[in-house]
């Protein structure tokens, strides 16, 4: 898998990329109320391209992986016990990182954790 920022080129094939694991992850026990549509907005994916903010994962010449990272954040996040005293702007939150269950189990989910530490370490 080539992780790579994402281009405003990629942004038809990301959404149909994220529609897809919107609808796979609905079936799953663990989305209470199903299908969760609409997340990453097309506005929010829009922005993180523009922001340097959207990475792709692409092997054989599709989009099977993204994530977005950012500082961004809302109530839910900051309400949550974390193990960090980090203040806000001294982390970064991942955001909508998937992995197209045709290329489960892998090791591509690890792989886009450790390239969002290391952009974030930059």
């Amino acid at each position: 898998m080539e992780i790579r920022e994402a281009e405003k080129a990629d942004f038809g094939e990301l959404m149909e990329f994220y529609d897809y694991m919107c609808t796979v992850l609905g079936e799953k026990d663990f989305m209470p109320g199903g299908n969760k549509g609409g997340f990453p907005s097309a506005d929010m994916v829009e922005k993180a391209i523009l922001e340097h903010n959207q990475f792709i994962g692409v092997k054989d010449g599709k989009i099977m992986a993204a994530y977005i990272s950012d500082q961004n954040s809302d109530e839910t996040y900051l309400t949550a016990p974390w193990k960090s005293d980090a203040l806000k702007g001294e982390y970064v939150v991942l955001h909508a990182l998937r992995v197209s269950p045709e290329y489960g189990r892998r090791g591509y989910g690890k792989m886009l954790t450790e390239h969002a530490i290391e952009e974030a370490s930059k």
